[in-house]
């Protein structure tokens, strides 16, 4: 489950972590009100549940009234990769000096959290990764211990932070990992973390992803599933067994375990691409979920290419393949180049099956990966 910028920043405050002041829009009056208490210089956002809001236009600027009103208008007559703009957080914009990313998400390879930090925030972190490697530090959590200051300072120094600025970082880090270990998080970011030109560290934007094992169990986490409870992408999937998630990459993927599913992404990222969106089924496969994963991914714009890995044990291959070519009927032009790679229990007869219908499906995981993310460069 994902929470709004606002619910985010609201936890950043009770922990003692610096956000800029602003105050939640849901109608022009309210907007007003929220220029009058933050302006006169003011950022306008979207609030939806998905990445990619400046690339959308769902992030203004304004310097008066009247400005602020049309912004406004502008942004709740916006639709965010199928999400409808509601409400918009107005806050005080920042004169900035510098930017930083400071991320936990959890490592594929060793299934812990993983503390990502950039002196490049501002930027997609993957897109920082591949262009600024030497930008970018980070060193996987023990959880058995708490994250002791020499632990951040290590990483702080591979960036070769000043002192200064290090110092205060420590702290900062340290009260976002409470965050991500209290609300059973999956990802937690501040990007940009902002150097602001009076000294000041402000988390000037942040996201926080929470496992969805975890909404019935806590009450602090039931309470905020309450307060984001909406019809989103992610909500309507679930009711079908698909755990669905949104990325800011171009390649959409389609697969079976959360294992695999993790596999086939940082595969992905490996090989220099970068994931869109995952569907992963947790509820078995049949030929309606996979006509309704494919149609999904299909419409989002920005994937350029959609990877379907099915790694089968109980599930019959045979009966996965007919259910693909059913839903590449059912939804008739897909634009996008698709890659197949089918395993498992009669995994032979499911290729065979997706070969009589006109399609190519690869072998190998590697292979399919490969041609996936060749195919979303075209």
């Amino acid at each position: 489950m994902n929470l709004y910028e606002y619910q985010v920043k609201q936890l950043f405050k009770d922990i003692g972590i610096k956000t800029p002041a602003g105050q939640l829009a849901k109608t022009e009056d309210d907007a007003i009100n929220a220029y009058q208490l933050v302006g006169p210089e003011v950022m306008l956002k979207s609030q939806v549940l998905t990445g990619g809001r400046g690339k959308a236009g769902g992030i203004k600027a304004a310097a008066a009234e009247e400005e602020v009103l049309a912004v406004f208008k502008q942004l709740t007559g916006l639709t965010i990769k199928g999400l409808p703009v509601k409400q918009v957080w107005v806050e005080e914009k920042l004169q900035i000096e510098q930017e930083f990313y400071v991320g936990i998400t959890i490592s594929p390879d060793e299934q812990l959290p993983v503390l990502i930090v950039s002196s490049k925030g501002g930027m997609d972190v993957e897109e920082v990764a591949r262009e600024f490697p030497e930008a970018m530090a980070q060193c996987v959590i023990d959880m058995k211990y708490p994250l002791h200051d020499y632990t951040v300072r290590e990483v702080l120094s591979q960036l070769n932070f000043r002192h200064t600025i290090a110092k205060r970082f420590v702290p900062l880090i340290q009260r976002l990992y409470d965050i991500y270990l209290q609300y059973h998080a999956i990802l937690l970011e501040v990007n940009p973390l902002v150097l602001t030109v009076d000294g000041e560290l402000v988390a000037a934007d942040g996201r926080l992803a929470i496992d969805d094992n975890a909404l019935n169990k806590y009450s602090t986490v039931k309470k905020l599933a309450v307060e984001t409870a909406q019809d989103t992408v992610e909500q309507r999937m679930k009711k079908y067994g698909i755990d669905y998630v949104e990325l800011d990459g171009n390649v959409g993927i389609i697969s079976v375990g959360a294992g695999e599913t993790m596999a086939t992404m940082d595969l992905i990222s490996r090989q220099g691409g970068k994931p869109a969106c995952f569907l992963d089924f947790s509820a078995g496969v049949n030929p309606e979920t996979i006509a309704l994963a494919l149609k999904t991914v299909s419409l989002r714009p920005e994937v350029k290419s959609i990877l379907i890995n099915i790694f089968g044990g109980l599930t019959r291959i045979d009966k996965v393949a007919e259910g693909i070519v059913y839903a590449i009927k059912k939804i008739g032009d897909i634009k996008q180049p698709l890659t197949i790679r089918l395993e498992g229990t009669n995994a032979e007869l499911g290729r065979e099956v997706i070969q009589q219908h006109g399609l190519e499906s690869c072998l190998t995981l590697q292979e399919a990966v490969y041609q996936s993310v060749k195919r979303g460069e075209i």
